[in-house]
């Protein structure tokens, strides 16, 4: 199975998200640090520390040794990059 396919049949099994906030609290996270990316000067955030994932992200996963990256934008839809093992945790997590 292809991985776009694979990624759409998950969302269609979890029907939904699994974040732990609301929505809105995830687009008002998200604009705070586009902020203060812009002040910075950063063009992406790259965040790979499991706290500021789950803050930023809402992204959590009990393998704590499994490599993920939220890859935040200033302009553009946020990615999370992750293994393959943890592609239904992101998936779930928005």
């Amino acid at each position: 199975m292809e991985i776009a396919e694979y990624i759409k049949t998950l969302q269609e099994r979890v029907g939904g998200t699994e974040l732990s906030f609301p929505v809105a609290e995830f687009e008002s996270r998200v604009v705070a640090a586009r902020r203060a990316m812009a002040a910075a000067g950063l063009d992406a955030l790259l965040v790979t520390h499991r706290p500021d994932l789950h803050y930023l992200a809402g992204y959590h996963t009990f393998g704590v040794g499994n490599h993920a990256c939220f890859v935040l934008p200033r302009e553009g839809a946020p990615a999370v990059q992750t293994t393959a093992m943890e592609i239904p945790s992101a998936t779930a997590a928005g």
